[in-house]
């Protein structure tokens, strides 16, 4: 098992009071599990970025003692719970995440999840990091009225999202960024469609 401290200072100014990053986890994951990090794009060749720009995405299958903790990292993040039950802390609140949860993070924010006590088997979830010029938009028009996870069931439209990735992700060119951040867009826009049903 692998577990790592770290603290990123001066990383952009996207951090608070220039204190850095601060970020600590437990990689206590299965063999099946996977990580993947975005290779950096050329600027030569992206000129300009678009709207959601994904920089790291994993499938994990998160053992007991298995947990993240970080805050002041200029990026959010996805959490789609696909088995088991892991725990989130965010906000001043504590969530179960339950297979068909999504969870939408600001990760300025301090924030904590590990695999709940009471999961059947490895939480297994996939996740993804990402900015853009529109992330704050859709983060502060879902949630007007407070943070909550969004419980979506079995939601085929979101649950190859990982497969979907796989494929062109260590790809840099602008195609491939495209593609990518359409695949936020609809993933984003579904959150949108939830919380209107949930409204109407």
């Amino acid at each position: 098992d692998k577990y790592i401290r770290a603290y990123c200072w001066n990383i952009g100014q996207n951090c608070c009071g220039g204190l850095g990053m601060y970020q600590e986890y437990q990689m206590d994951v299965s063999d099946a599990s996977h990580w993947l990090i975005a290779h950096p794009h050329d600027p030569q060749i992206t000129k300009s970025l678009p709207p959601f720009v994904i920089t790291e995405a994993g499938k994990f299958f998160a053992r007991k003692t298995y947990f993240t903790t970080r805050r002041e990292k200029p990026v959010f993040l996805i959490l789609f719970t696909l088995a088991g039950r892991g725990r989130l802390y965010y906000e001043d609140g504590e969530y179960l995440l339950s297979q068909g949860d999504v969870a939408f993070i600001n990760c300025h924010y301090g924030h904590r999840y590990h695999t709940s006590e009471d999961s059947d088997g490895d939480w297994v979830f996939e996740w993804i990091h990402f900015h853009g010029q529109s992330v704050s938009l859709y983060y502060d028009m879902l949630f007007q009225t407070g943070f909550r996870p969004f419980s979506l069931g079995a939601d085929l439209e979101i649950k190859p999202f990982f497969e979907l990735l796989q494929p062109d992700f260590e790809r840099s060119d602008f195609y491939s960024l495209c593609r990518r951040s359409h695949l936020v867009s609809r993933l984003l826009t579904r959150l949108a469609d939830e919380m209107s049903l949930q409204h109407a």
